[in-house]
Formats: C-alpha cells, structure tokens, sequence
C-alpha cells in the first residue's frame, strides 16, 4: 500500500463534507516483526487472542470498528477504528492485542477525522448478537460479516464539487479525513461487495477517473445502516417533500406525491392526504420509535430490521381513494419497499380520542396503524419474544388471551377469552399484530376515553393499564420487560426534539 508508505496527501474538502465531524483513531493492521518466524499453533493462539480483544474492545465501546483485507497486498492486513482521539491512547489499546504482543502483527496509527454516527455500531452490534441469541443461543457470538471497499484518495481540487454530494450518498457507508489536521487522505468505505462493483459505482458517479487506492474490507452487515442512522442531533425534521423524480423513491410516483422521512422510513402521501394528517402521522412514527424524545432510536436494531426491508407508510385521503390508485407495487418491491402499511387521512384524527378526553371524540386511527408497521420491527429484531408466528413469547400470551391457538377465527371463542378478534380475514400472524397493539396500547392507557371500553369489548377487554397487568400477566410482563426499549409513553402526536 504505496499511499501510506509516503506522506500522506492534503485532502482539505473533507472540513466541508463532514461538518459534524468528530476525532477518532485510525488502525492499519500490519505484518508483524515476527510473523515468519512464528509456527502455525502460535500464529493460530495470538490470532484467537486476537479476536477476544476485539470482542472486549468493542464492549468497552472502545472499538468501533475492526476488520481483515480480503485481499491482502504487501504487508497490510486489516484495521482498527478506535473511539479515541489520542493517537497514544489508541496505541495502547494496539499494544493490548495478543497478535501484536506476539509479533504476528503491527500497526500503523493515524488520526481520522469521521461522521459520528460510528459510535453508533457498538449498539448496533449488541444488538444484533442479541437478536442471533433470542433466535438461536447456540449463534450468540457468531459474526455476521460481509465484504465491503475501502476507498482512498490524495488532494484533487477538481474534484471536490462531485465528492462533497457523493460522499452524503448512501453507496458511502462512512468518510473521513485519514491523518493530520493540515495534510490527509480521503477514505471511504463503499457499499461494495467487490473492486469491480466499486469501480462501476466509481463509474456511474463520474469519479472512475481519479486515483482511487482499493482494498476489499470484510466488516459487520452492520455498516449497512449508517447511512440511515447518521447522527442526527434534532432527531426528524418533519418538512413535507415532494418524492424525488429519480431514485428508489421515485418509483412511489405518480400515485405519491409527498414524502416526510422519519429516521429513514418513508411516509409518502397522495395529494388528498391532508399535510397536518401526514405530519400526525409523521410526528406518531417518531414518538413510536424515539419514545423518550431525545433525537435518538431507543433500539438501532428496531429501525435496521425496519429499514433491510423498505419499510414505508402509504397515505391517501381515503380507504376508496386508496383502492383506486394505481401504484406499480412490484417496481416497489424492486426498489426494495418490502414492508408498508396504509393509513388513511379521514382516520386520523390528530385531535380525536386518546388525545382529546372529549366526549365523542373520534378515535385517532393512526395510532393503530402507524404501531401496525413498527411493530414489525420489534418482531423481526427479536422473533423468540415478539414474533407474530406461533412459538414466540407474544403469541403464547396470545393464545391464552383467546383460550386457545387457533388458526383462523373460531366460531366462539371460550367465555374465559379476552381477546376475541372476529375479523375472518385475518390470519394467526395478523391477530398478533392487532394482539400486540390492543397490549400495548392499553399498558400506555391508549384505550380508556369516555366510552371506549364498551365500543371495543366485543374485540378486547382489558383496556385499562390495571385490568392488563392482572387479567394478562403473560403480556404485560413481556411488555415491561426491561430488556426491549418499548414505548412508555403513549405517543401523541407532538414529538418534541
């Protein structure tokens, strides 16, 4: 690797690319002074070591980042990215490494200027090994990796106007500035799988041409969702867009018009969709997923299983206005819209019921189908507890509340049951969908306006926060279990950040 060999080059743009920059630490991992000499069972120890302090580092919260080339050249044999900003500091961290203490590796240490979101893969990470376990215990500490270029480049002024939009792309999965505050390299991690892909994404921007250095990183999946989780300091800034012409999104188009954007999960509108039903909407997604309002998800994995599918809310003035447009779903599905939910803007009601203890008050809908779509979220992140399938923590309390595991609906349910949904069209995963926001709900005291018991007891008859914790111990615990960061607050409408 030629480039770090000699000075490193001035790379002055990225102060504009990355205004929130913060300091990290930047790790090549090299041959060691003795990975000739060593044999293969010593080589084969320092690399478990290795790996262990990896492990360790990362739930310090100290490692941000740690992967091998996949194709090694010359000496050169992976990196470190260290939540540090003291390059001794983070080459103390180094020194603790057994493939570094053995001689089997070296490292080269430089500062790196970065886009914050990094901190956030150490949460992401946990919460993926969490997810593996509550799927299998036997794959809690197994790796999901997969392979991705390092991208990185020397001064070229001419450049810059192309590179600063590029570099805010999602095919750029982080950037940042590689050296001292006067003089660097830009380096880039790319959503590429191979040199080829990269060369053609290179391509399809217009920067094939410059000197780009290459290398194949193999790295967490977790990288994947930096674009969408960018540190973001006032959380959604709810401004109404109109959908791109061009892009994923546009294939939202021409049926959809509008678009508010909700920690990277489209809420797209027609244009009878009212702007203060889309931004209830908007502002509800928000308070589901950031329920303490800090301008942060309260679970990353949450959002990642949200976002890996495309999720997106659907919005027309009507449930007629909706069947009538003509929407070309499977380009959808291309574009990578895999998971959607309607709502519609006669059913919102942002001054309705829970909201407004008025009596009469209209029931706010979008309370119910806005927690429809997140709450696909929670069940693929942790499948054993909220999985709609059968087996999971959720449907078993399910199947207690309606005295039985039923398929389909019965033709009676036991008088004992509580939960009795009737609705024939319904399958067993969509029951736990609705049975998850009937639970939820009612625990937030989402189900308790003037007459709302009584309209809804032919479906569910625990609306109150008491009646929940003693008429179904099995989901309320579920539900207050401290290990899932579920909503405490029952969203209303006005996120605050």
């Amino acid at each position: 690797m030629q480039l770090l060999a000699a000075p490193l080059l001035a790379f002055g743009l990225l102060h504009a690319q990355v205004p929130e920059a913060a300091d990290f630490t930047f790790v090549f991992l090299q041959s060691g002074p003795k990975e000739a000499l060593l044999g293969a069972d010593a080589i084969g120890s320092a690399m478990t070591g290795h790996r262990t302090n990896i492990r360790r580092l990362g739930d310090e919260g100290v490692m941000l980042l740690a992967g091998p080339f996949g194709e090694p050249r010359g000496n050169m044999r992976g990196i470190f990215v260290f939540d540090v900003a003291s390059v001794d500091e983070a080459r103390e961290h180094v020194a603790s490494d057994p493939a570094v203490q053995a001689g089997a590796l070296d490292a080269l240490v430089l500062p790196f200027r970065c886009d914050p979101g990094m901190r956030r893969l150490p949460g992401l990470n946990r919460g993926a090994r969490q997810a593996r376990a509550a799927r299998d215990p036997t794959k809690a500490d197994s790796f999901e990796g997969r392979a991705y270029v390092l991208a990185m480049l020397p001064e070229n002024s001419e450049s810059a106007t192309r590179l600063e939009s590029w570099l805010q792309t999602p095919a750029v999965l982080f950037s940042g500035r590689l050296g001292a505050a006067d003089h660097g390299t830009l380096l880039a991690c790319l959503d590429a799988t191979d040199l080829d892909d990269a060369r053609r994404q290179l391509g399809l921007a217009g920067l094939d041409s410059l000197p780009w250095d290459l290398h194949i990183l193999w790295a967490t999946v977790m990288l994947e969702q930096l674009p969408q989780l960018r540190l973001r300091d006032d959380g959604p800034d709810f401004q109404i867009k109109p959908l791109p012409d061009a892009g994923p999104r546009s294939a939202f188009r021409p049926a959809f018009e509008r678009v508010v954007d909700v920690f990277g999960i489209p809420i797209v509108a027609t244009a009878d969709t009212g702007a203060a039903q889309l931004l209830h909407a908007a502002h509800l997604m928000a308070q589901y997923l950031d329920n303490d309002e800090d301008g942060q998800v309260d679970d990353l994995q949450v959002l990642y299983e949200l976002t890996r599918r495309g999720a997106f809310l659907a919005m027309a003035g009507s449930e007629r206005a909706f069947e009538r447009l003509e929407v070309d779903w499977m380009r959808l599905q291309d574009e990578g819209f895999h998971l959607g939910q309607d709502l519609y803007g006669d059913e919102t009601h942002p001054g309705g019921a829970p909201h407004s203890q008025e009596p009469g008050a209209p029931f706010d809908a979008a309370l119910e189908e806005v927690l429809h779509l997140v709450s696909q979220g929670w069940a693929r992140a942790y499948p054993a507890a909220f999985s709609f399938e059968r087996g999971s923590r959720l449907t078993d309390a399910m199947d207690l509340a309606r005295g039985g595991r039923f398929s389909s609906v019965p033709d009676r349910y036991p008088e004992a049951a509580w939960y009795h949904y009737d609705d024939r069209t319904c399958h067993y995963e969509c029951m736990a969908v609705e049975y998850f926001y009937w639970a939820l709900t009612s625990l937030l005291d989402g189900q308790d306006s003037p007459g709302r018991a009584a309209r809804i007891a032919h479906e569910w008859e625990l609306p109150k926060p008491a009646l929940l914790a003693e008429g179904d111990p099995a989901v309320h615990a579920l539900l207050t279990d401290p290990s899932y960061a579920l909503p405490r607050r029952l969203p209303d409408g006005s996120y605050a950040r």
